[in-house]
C-alpha cells in the first residue's frame, strides 16, 4: 500500500485526528507499508504530508489530510467512498509575532505565502551554496557522505581526495539483478574554471580501466557547451551531469545540513478539558460516598447533628462534665 493511502487508511478506521507517531505505530503493526531507506517512518510520514499539503497549496487543489497542531494529522473526511468536498477554506494562522517582526514580514511576502514560500528557498538555496564553496575539506566530505546514508547508500568508498577540495566515491548499488559500480567525481572548481572535453575523456578512461559501468560529476563550476554531446556520442556508459546548484537543491530536500521551520498554530484541547472533568465529577463521587450516611439527627430540626465537613456531617459531640455532673 503506498504511504498516503496508508494514512488515510488508518485515520479513516480511526475516524478521529492521530498523532503522526501513533499513526506510524499502527503502519508497522499492521504492516501496510514496507519499510525503505534508513529513515524512521515518522520522519517519512511527516516530510511525505508537508510535501503533500504543499503542493496542493501550490497548484491550488484540494488535498484530504489537516496538518494540526502538536503533531496531530487529521483528514477533512473520515467517511468512505470520499465525497466531493467544497474548496478548501483559507485558515488563519496567528502566532504570536513581535510587532517590528511582522511588519518586516509582511514588506517581504512578494506574492502572498507561495511567493514568500519560493523566495526563501531560492536565498537558502544560495546562502547554502556560498556555505559548500567554503567549507573545509574534511567537512564538507562528511557531509556528502551523510547524503549517501540518508539516500540509502550503504557501501561506499573515498578511492581521491582532490587538492583542490573535490572528491571521487565509488559506490556499488545492490538494488539491481545486475552488479551497478557507480564512480562519483565532486569538483569543487572556481566559476573561471570549467569543465572540458579533456577532462571527460579521462573520466571515461578511468571508468574503463576500473570496470565502472556507471558515472556521476558534480560540478562547482560550469560545463563547457561541447562536453555533453561528446558524453553522450563517447561514453559506453550512462554518466549524469550534476550541478552545485542540484546538489544543494538534494542536500535540503533531505534535510542534510538544513534545519526546517515550523509555524506554530494553537487550538483549544477539547479533550484535556474533558480529562479534567471527568477528573472532578470521579472525586466528587468518592466524597458522597465517603460521607456519614446515618449521623445522628437533632430531634427539633430533624436535622444532622454538627456542622457538615468536607466528608460528610462530623458526629456531635457531648459534654461529658455536664452528663457525669447533672444540675
Amino acid at each position: 500500500m503506498e504511504l498516503l493511502d496508508a494514512i488515510k487508511h488508518v485515520l479513516i478506521k480511526n475516524k478521529k485526528p492521530m498523532h503522526f507517531k501513533e499513526i506510524a505505530r499502527v503502519i508497522n503493526l499492521e504492516k501496510l507499508v514496507e519499510k525503505k531507506g534508513t529513515q524512521t517512518l515518522e520522519t517519512v510520514i511527516v516530510t511525505r504530508l508537508a510535501l503533500e499539503v504543499r503542493k496542493a497549496e501550490k497548484l491550488k487543489l484540494q488535498t484530504e489530510f489537516l496538518k494540526l497542531a502538536n503533531g496531530m494529522i487529521g483528514l477533512k473526511n473520515y467517511s468512505e467512498p470520499k465525497i466531493e468536498e467544497a474548496p478548501a477554506e483559507i485558515i488563519e494562522i496567528h502566532a504570536p509575532v513581535a510587532a517590528a517582526a511582522h511588519a518586516e514580514a509582511v514588506e517581504t511576502l512578494p506574492d502572498g505565502l507561495e511567493g514568500y514560500l519560493a523566495s526563501n528557498y531560492l536565498k537558502l538555496k544560495s546562502q547554502f551554496i556560498e556555505k559548500l564553496n567554503k567549507l573545509p575539506f574534511l567537512v564538507f566530505e562528511r557531509l556528502v557522505e551523510n547524503l549517501l546514508r540518508d539516500l540509502g547508500f550503504a557501501k561506499y568508498t573515498v578511492v581521491n581526495r582532490r587538492t583542490d577540495g573535490g572528491i571521487d566515491y565509488a559506490i556499488n548499488f545492490q538494488h539491481f539483478a545486475s552488479n551497478v559500480n557507480m564512480l562519483v567525481v565532486i569538483r569543487r572548481w572556481p566559476p573561471q574554471r570549467k569543465y572540458s572535453v579533456k577532462n571527460a575523456e579521462e573520466l571515461i578512461k578511468i571508468m574503463t580501466n576500473h570496470k565502472f559501468n556507471m558515472g556521476a560529476i558534480i560540478l562547482f563550476s560550469e560545463y563547457d557547451a561541447d562536453v555533453c554531446e561528446y558524453v553522450k556520442a563517447n561514453s559506453p556508459y550512462p554518466i549524469m551531469m550534476l550541478t552545485i546548484d542540484q546538489l544543494a537543491a538534494m542536500l535540503i530536500s533531505r534535510g542534510v545540513g538544513v534545519s526546517k521551520n515550523l509555524i506554530e498554530t494553537y487550538s483549544i484541547n477539547d479533550n484535556y478539558i474533558s480529562v479534567l472533568e471527568t477528573e472532578i465529577s470521579q472525586k466528587i463521587e468518592k466524597h458522597k460516598k465517603s460521607a456519614v450516611p446515618n449521623a445522628p439527627k437533632n430531634l427539633k430540626t430533624n436535622k444532622p447533628n454538627g456542622r457538615q465537613g468536607f466528608y460528610g456531617f462530623k458526629k456531635h459531640h457531648q459534654n461529658n462534665q455536664n452528663k457525669n455532673n447533672p444540675q
